[in-house]
């Protein structure tokens, strides 16, 4: 009510910090330790500093910036803090040219000579995903007309609804829709910072999907 935008107003932050962990829980005999979801672009070093003021010590943090440069800014900070996104370089998925997303920009970076990212990833695999498709969709045909279908709007129904009902997989992970369009054939990829036991350096390890993790959740409190 200040005209301070909420994102800027530490006040307001501190409150908001105070509203999900209340201060003064560390002096009960038995303290409410939290688990603490936070979607937060900058918020979270005024939201951190309040909780480390106030003693409240969440059993797990899932935080936004842990897998942006946030957290190689504060590496001090990152420990046992999870996060999310929509691939992983421990993502083992395959495909008929490369043994996983790792090994294709490996191969990129020796082309181009620079590092890529997940986006990479994602341009490499839209269009095997839609060459997949195609497959899939003339498969019974005997003499197919891709380009007559694109030109016609029944043709291109056709091929969406083929789309519709497509279950595949691709380096990206296995493919399919809801009745929504929204790809469901994998969850993110869940990320948490954990410490090395040799060199006591934090990775962010790769904890879900189950069926890919590289490591088991920690719950540090």
């Amino acid at each position: 009510g200040d005209g301070e935008i909420n994102q800027l107003d530490v006040d307001f932050l501190q409150g908001l910090a105070d509203e999900a962990c209340t201060p003064g829980n560390q002096f009960t005999t038995e303290p409410f330790h939290p688990a603490i979801f936070m979607c937060t672009l900058t918020e979270q070093d005024v939201i951190l500093e309040r909780w480390m003021e106030t003693g409240c010590r969440p059993q797990s943090i899932w935080l936004t910036a842990s897998t942006w440069s946030w957290a190689t800014d504060n590496p001090n900070k990152r420990p046992y803090f999870q996060g999310g996104g929509q691939w992983h370089e421990s993502f083992d998925y395959s495909d008929d040219f490369f043994a996983s997303g790792k090994e294709l920009l490996l191969h990129n970076q020796g082309l181009f000579g620079y590092a890529g990212t997940y986006d990479q990833v994602v341009s490499y695999a839209i269009p095997v995903l839609f060459s997949q498709h195609l497959q899939s969709s003339y498969r019974v045909t005997d003499v197919p007309d891709p380009l007559a279908d694109f030109a016609d709007p029944q043709g291109r129904e056709r091929l969406r609804r083929a789309m519709l009902v497509l279950n595949t997989d691709t380096i990206f992970g296995p493919v399919a829709f809801d009745d929504n369009q929204r790809n469901i054939g994998r969850d993110a990829a869940g990320t948490q910072w954990l410490v090395d036991a040799e060199t006591e350096t934090t990775f962010n390890r790769l904890i879900s999907p189950f069926l890919q993790a590289e490591a088991s959740m920690v719950l540090p409190a």
